[in-house]
């Protein structure tokens, strides 16, 4: 089209550009600061210092997989590398790779990172764990911005900063008024209490479906993340422990109703109800919860006005406030908070490795043979 250049930050539509992330490198909102205050939430329980019996004891005594992160003279370091879920490990190691190679400055630093879903349940935790979610009863737990911010092959998406174009894409071609005016949801049935909606049927209203995916991986009502986009309302119900898909469905710019568990991300604490999501109690809480959000479907059908403002401001900010430029920074900050209450010096353990090494060629242990336990 004249007049128009077609790059990652723009996409062309009828002759005129619009904008669809955020410059990487572009100054910190002020609207966006206040994400950062969860590091501070997160490590007020050890306002007296971090020790290094404190870290030797989480890494000993958790079992869950994750590893050990050592940075010592800018130089980044993995030790006691248990094998994780999936491609997980890998990217979080990539997450620290891109901010060891972003920032000069990074600090010595000694720290456990989990890579499962429960890493902050362990009660045997006697100092700080780096987890991906957590509840509020989860008091040794420190968040970081999950795995799926590199990619989630798993899940068929790219790294966060393209993913957020391909989603704000499929956004632009299903503008408000012609989105299917249902509340919908596609996932899977093994995990956490979704087996309550097998026998689900959809209504007018209501469109959730579940299965199982290891059974049927390619069952006919499955729909790819982009394709969510075609709904004016969407689930977002957490399986085991939190849903990584939340992040994707708010660049939607449709409706989000997210089942709150009681588990939560980094950023969750940012999210107002009746603002910029909708958040309903625990689905198996709700006793009949076909009712429940038909309920509210209803609600939100009768008040347009309302529930497209909601709309508008999620995939604001998605966009905005989780820009892969405040998920790098979030990484960075995190990690100088943390140094700042390390009351030692950084002692490699003797297996720790390069970041690069590590990524290129894993050296995978069990949880009870970690070195130096």
């Amino acid at each position: 089209m004249p007049g128009c250049t077609v790059t990652f930050i723009l996409l062309c539509i009828g002759g005129m550009a619009k904008s669809l992330a955020v410059d990487s490198n572009a100054p910190l909102l002020e609207s966006t600061s206040r994400l950062f205050n969860q590091i501070s939430a997160d490590l007020a329980p050890y306002a007296a210092g971090i020790n290094s019996t404190m870290v030797d004891s989480v890494y000993c005594s958790t079992t869950a997989p994750g590893f050990r992160v050592q940075v010592k003279n800018q130089e980044m370091f993995i030790a006691g590398e248990v094998h994780g879920f999936q491609s997980r490990n890998r990217n979080i190691k990539l997450a620290l790779l891109e901010v060891a190679s972003h920032f000069a400055d990074l600090p010595d630093v000694d720290l456990v990172i989990g890579t499962d879903d429960f890493s902050a349940e362990d009660k045997v935790h006697s100092g700080p764990i780096l987890a991906q979610a957590k509840r509020l009863e989860h008091t040794t737990a420190v968040l970081f911005p999950d795995h799926t911010f590199t990619d989630w092959q798993e899940a068929d998406t790219v790294g966060w900063q393209h993913q957020q174009y391909i989603m704000h894409k499929s956004a632009l071609h299903t503008p408000w008024a012609t989105k299917d005016p249902k509340l919908m949801f596609r996932g899977s049935s093994m995990t956490g209490n979704r087996a309550i909606a097998a026998t689900f049927e959809a209504t007018d209203l209501v469109d959730v479906q579940v299965w199982d995916w290891v059974q049927e991986p390619t069952h006919d009502q499955f729909v790819g993340l982009p394709d969510h986009c075609k709904s004016k309302y969407l689930l977002n119900w957490p399986g085991n422990s939190y849903s990584a898909r939340l992040k994707y469905l708010l660049l939607c710019g449709s409706v989000v109703v997210h089942s709150d568990n009681g588990w939560y991300e980094f950023y969750y604490p940012m999210l107002k109800h009746g603002q910029n999501f909708m958040k309903t109690r625990a689905l198996a809480e709700m006793g009949d919860f076909a009712n429940g959000l038909t309920t509210l479907v209803r609600h939100l059908s009768t008040n347009p006005k309302r529930s497209r403002l909601i709309a508008e401001a999620g995939q604001q900010f998605a966009t905005d406030v989780l820009s892969p430029q405040n998920i790098r920074e979030y990484w960075y900050r995190l990690l100088k908070a943390y140094s700042q209450l390390q009351t030692f010096r950084v002692h490699l353990c003797n297996d720790a490795i390069p970041l690069g090494d590590s990524l290129a060629h894993p050296q995978y242990v069990s949880a009870e043979h970690r070195t130096g336990c």
